[in-house]
């Protein structure tokens, strides 16, 4: 499996990075990951 600059493989090297200024939180104070791909999808049919 050819590998990039970073050393992984390229299957563990994102091809999209979405800046935020603070992640999604569940009450339990947990990162709220479905909220957290909701907001990249989002963001991803934003830009097409």
């Amino acid at each position: 499996m050819p590998k990039g600059s970073s050393g992984l493989p390229g299957l563990q090297q994102p091809s999209v990075v979405f800046q935020v200024d603070e992640l999604p939180r569940l009450g339990s104070g947990k990162t709220d990951y479905n909220k957290a791909k909701q907001i990249a999808k989002e963001r991803s049919e934003g830009e097409g």
